[in-house]
């Protein structure tokens, strides 16, 4: 909802033949923006899994690997969240 008013303003300090430029620029900020936050959302997901799994003592069972899973996710809203 920001960035489509954000991008609008910042394009039109541009001069027009920078235009394009400018505009590129923005879109592949955004695209590396979104792939380095997934990533970065995923290894929480998973080490949070992998953390709650390494903390069972007993044998784990499938009822402990969706708790992980649930863990993980729950981490992983937390950080998209903060973000």
């Amino acid at each position: 909802m920001v960035t489509k008013p954000s991008q609008t303003n910042g394009i039109n300090s541009l001069q027009l033949n920078r235009y394009p430029d400018g505009t590129a620029i923005v879109n592949s900020v955004i695209q590396t923006s979104g792939a380095i936050g997934t990533a970065i959302g995923i290894t929480i997901l998973n080490t949070s899994q992998n953390t709650f799994l390494r903390n069972i003592s007993d044998q784990i069972t499938a009822a402990h690997q969706a708790e992980a899973v649930i863990s993980g996710v729950q981490n992983a809203f937390l950080f998209a969240t903060i973000i």
